[in-house]
């Protein structure tokens, strides 16, 4: 240090400054890791909501179309069946298709549907210990967001009624009263009117458009057909064509719900038409007791080849630990 003229060694002078100023601090490494992080999420969260509002367009354009006020349902027999499914002619069964939603469906056929879903069901649920709640299954099958195509038989006589007592428009316009009995027409007989024409129909098919999980899928919530024309092929017809219109329609699935006490029918959705039992179904949960299952059919092209790549890497990885 410098000395004073009397020799004595001088202090150098301290800035004022040093005593306040912050001492110089080098970034960090994990603040600007965890800045990275949080930008990612948003990113990944922003996509996902993006992803999510595609979605519910997607099903909002395979109910109403461009209807943005959601009152006329779009039209899916026309929109999305293919014509040669339009129809139905084989083992002497000659059936023609209509579309309707729940709340457009006529009087006399929302009677029949409802009587024919009483008449095939009531007892399994009943048997399976589900129970039978009618006027909330009435609900659920004339409800607005439903979709129905009916397939129908063309009358030859045109004075002839159903076997329902009362004839078959007068017995379903009365089952479609609050206190109604359904059980008074005749499923397999009765008579309606579809575009003005008298008509018998015979089976139907009740889906809906919806997201499940964050899936965009084609839901069969019923698939019934009258005892008479069982066995002809036509409830296979009628699957197809629900594949088929959600294939049309961008729907990545097709799902449904079976009673487990309906062996048949899970027969034939597992083994005829390759359904397989769906991860969000209670049966694959340890001591499970529900009466039913949920089945599920993939029906996008780019969904299933990447479960299928994933299916063989877990195969393969499996494999090499073994």
């Amino acid at each position: 240090q410098p000395r004073r003229p009397d020799g004595s060694r001088a202090r150098r002078p301290v800035p004022s400054c040093s005593l306040t100023r912050p001492p110089t601090i080098m970034p960090s490494k994990k603040k600007g890791r965890n800045a990275d992080k949080a930008k990612a999420r948003k990113a990944e969260a922003a996509a996902e909501a993006a992803l999510d509002k595609q979605r519910r367009a997607a099903v909002a354009a395979a109910n109403w179309g461009d209807d943005a006020t959601e009152t006329a349902p779009r039209d899916a027999l026309a929109d999305f069946v293919p014509p040669p499914f339009r129809a139905f002619n084989r083992n002497g069964l000659a059936a023609s298709f209509a579309f309707f939603g729940g709340a457009t469906l006529p009087p006399a056929l929302a009677a029949w549907v409802v009587a024919l879903t009483t008449h095939n069901m009531h007892d399994m649920y009943v048997e399976s210990g589900w129970g039978w709640k009618a006027a909330e299954k009435r609900r659920e099958l004339l409800a607005p967001e439903a979709r129905y195509l009916v397939a129908y038989e063309e009358v030859a006589a045109e004075g002839e009624e159903s076997k329902g007592g009362e004839g078959g428009a007068a017995a379903a316009t009365a089952a479609t009263e609050a206190d109604a009995d359904a059980a008074d027409v005749d499923v397999d007989t009765a008579v309606v009117e579809i575009d003005g024409r008298r008509v018998r129909p015979v089976a139907f098919l009740h889906f809906r458009f919806l997201l499940e999980d964050g899936d965009e899928v084609l839901y069969v919530y019923e698939c019934q057909v009258v005892p008479r024309a069982r066995r002809l092929g036509l409830g296979m017809h009628l699957m197809l064509v629900a594949e088929a219109m959600a294939k049309r329609a961008a729907m990545k699935f097709v799902m449904l719900t079976v009673l487990n006490i309906n062996t048949p029918a899970v027969r034939f959705y597992k083994e005829r038409l390759r359904y397989q039992t769906d991860e969000s179904s209670p049966s694959t949960l340890v001591d499970d007791e529900s009466p039913y299952q949920i089945l599920s059919k993939c029906v996008d092209k780019a969904l299933q080849a990447a479960i299928a790549a994933g299916e063989a890497a877990r195969k393969s990885e499996g494999e090499g630990k073994a």
